[in-house]
């Protein structure tokens, strides 16, 4: 879960939000209510990296509409389907 605050408090307590971000937390700096700056460790981001590179996981890539995603409607009446296994 991310802590959102205002440019103007970051700035003014700088490394108390520093301290927090280095504790694990991730900090979302805003201006006038925009997220404009996502702070997180620097170590937390050499943890992804390296799970990364061990095939542990995977960094979300861009989003594709769905315009361009491929599916297909699935055979039969899925709705019957649904009621029949909760009648079990």
């Amino acid at each position: 879960m991310a802590t959102t605050v205002p440019s103007s408090e970051y700035r003014a307590n700088l490394r108390h939000w520093h301290d927090r971000a280095r504790g694990g937390e991730e900090i979302i700096v805003t201006d006038n209510g925009e997220p404009i700056v996502r702070v997180i460790a620097a170590a937390a981001d050499a943890l992804l990296d390296r799970l990364e590179r061990e095939g542990l996981l995977r960094r979300a890539g861009r989003r594709r509409p769905s315009s361009e995603i491929a599916s297909a409607p699935a055979p039969g009446n899925s709705t019957a389907s649904v009621s029949a296994g909760r009648d079990r």
